[in-house]
């Protein structure tokens, strides 16, 4: 972004104000692009993620409820789920797993 704004500015001061703004206008609708993505990435995640806890959580439940057993297969899956929903929520901000 920083370079685009640079050649933008050399084309201003070159008196080059049809490509200056013709630059401008492209580096507007690839952040705009850019932005509708992220937007639906966040949307898409957080239904996921919603999904995956729901689950977790009724699992949880019908274990303390005496629905089902407690079981290490039902623990491991719940701690497979926390484990996606974890790297899940990473990825979408950007930061490594730790």
């Amino acid at each position: 972004m920083i370079a685009t704004l640079r050649r933008i500015l050399e084309m201003l001061d070159r008196e080059d104000y049809d490509g200056a703004r013709a630059l401008l206008n492209a580096a507007i609708a690839e952040r705009e692009s850019l932005e509708q993505r992220r937007a639906k990435d966040m949307s898409q995640t957080r239904h996921d993620v919603g999904n995956e806890l729901s689950i977790a959580l009724a699992s949880l439940e019908a274990m303390l409820d005496g629905v089902v057993g407690i079981s290490d297969q039902r623990l491991n899956r719940i701690r497979d789920i926390l484990s996606s929903v974890s790297a899940a929520v990473y990825r979408l901000t950007g930061e490594s797993e730790r």
